[in-house]
């Protein structure tokens, strides 16, 4: 049986902010895509329970950090 894989590539602009993060959650929740990369996070460091906090528990994940106040890519 084949199942549906679902992505989700979104250019945050910044997710250093609750509001945002939630929203990202709150998608997540709804939608449950099995890839999820975000854009322009703007964060230098990206802990587990940070990701934890944004993405679920479901997914692994990884980051590239951002450098001064551009960039930063989460993927999980």
């Amino acid at each position: 049986m084949w199942s549906l894989a679902c992505y989700f590539i979104w250019n945050m602009w910044g997710l250093n902010g609750y509001a945002r993060q939630n929203v990202v959650q709150e998608f997540l929740v709804q939608e449950r895509p099995t890839l999820v990369c975000i854009l322009e996070t703007k964060l230098s460091v990206i802990c587990n329970a940070l990701a934890n906090e944004i993405l679920g528990t479901t997914f692994a994940y990884d980051f590239l950090s951002a450098m001064n106040v551009s960039g930063g890519i989460l993927l999980g």
